[in-house]
């Protein structure tokens, strides 16, 4: 029965050249991961400081940073798995892990194409400047009666730069001292609402979360793909031996005989 090829066909490649590649394409997947999980870590400052501006009926978005630490570490859990089946190839395990990894790898990048998916049909539909302003105009609303709002507001303004919903005139001419620089009333109020720079932040921190998206989902594709393509290879290479084993066996066993093929009498 002909072979079929039911993955990647890399008779052009030797095992060592198809090993070395897994086996970097895989490590810079990782260390990639790695910077996954600190930018994580790292925006999640930010996103906890203002959740409070956040669309509230978007669990996920707030949570952003949290998921990217968790995929983060299913990358990395991935890569480790490969790597290790990479470098134990001549062992039958080495396979088993390989396998493994790859399960790992496709299932996490499964789960974020979906996350990705989600919140781009979510802000295509809503808008985020709509539903920052709303979430602004609560806030604001809240800043003579409640404390924590009070604060928030400072805080916004004096971060952003920025007085107001949409601009200085939401005061009416009464701004606190947040709305001026380092809230020095001597100097010139900010001009800007909080609206527009929140939102440009927030643009900017879902574009940052884009790209790492884009650029994790190829360069796992492709290191998924090394990984599928020395799984094949160990097992062709594991059928190879088996079957000329085999041949060995017999030959030795007398079922084929040298003298019997090359005599044509005793045919």
């Amino acid at each position: 029965m002909p072979y079929i090829p039911i993955g990647c066909n890399c008779s052009c490649c030797t095992d060592v050249t198809l090993r070395q590649f897994a086996f970097i394409c895989n490590l810079i997947f990782a260390l990639f991961a790695v910077g996954v999980i600190i930018c994580g870590i790292s925006y999640r400052s930010h996103f906890v400081q203002y959740q409070e501006i956040l669309p509230q009926d978007d669990l996920l978005l707030a949570y952003i940073p949290y998921i990217g630490v968790a995929f983060g570490i299913l990358y990395v859990t991935s890569s480790i798995v490969i790597l290790i089946g990479v470098v134990r190839t001549r062992n039958s395990n080495g396979n088993i892990l390989l396998i493994c990894g790859c399960i790992i790898g496709w299932a996490s990048l499964f789960l974020t194409s979906l996350h990705a998916l989600y919140h781009l049909i979510i802000f295509e539909v809503k808008g985020i400047g709509c539903e920052i302003r709303k979430c602004l105009i609560k806030i604001f609303r809240s800043y003579h009666e409640d404390k924590n709002a009070e604060q928030l507001v400072h805080q916004l303004q004096q971060d952003f730069s920025c007085c107001g919903i949409t601009g200085p005139k939401y005061w009416y001419n009464d701004f606190p001292d947040s709305c001026f620089p380092k809230r020095n009333i001597q100097s010139d109020n900010f001009r800007i609402g909080c609206k527009y720079p929140i939102s440009k932040w927030l643009r900017y921190s879902l574009g940052v979360v884009t790209f790492i998206y884009v650029a994790s989902h190829i360069m796992h594709i492709i290191s998924l793909i090394s990984a599928g393509c020395l799984s094949e290879r160990m097992v062709l290479n594991r059928l190879t031996d088996i079957l000329e084993t085999d041949l060995e066996n017999e030959e030795d066993a007398g079922y084929i005989s040298d003298d019997e093929d090359s005599d044509p009498k005793t045919r």
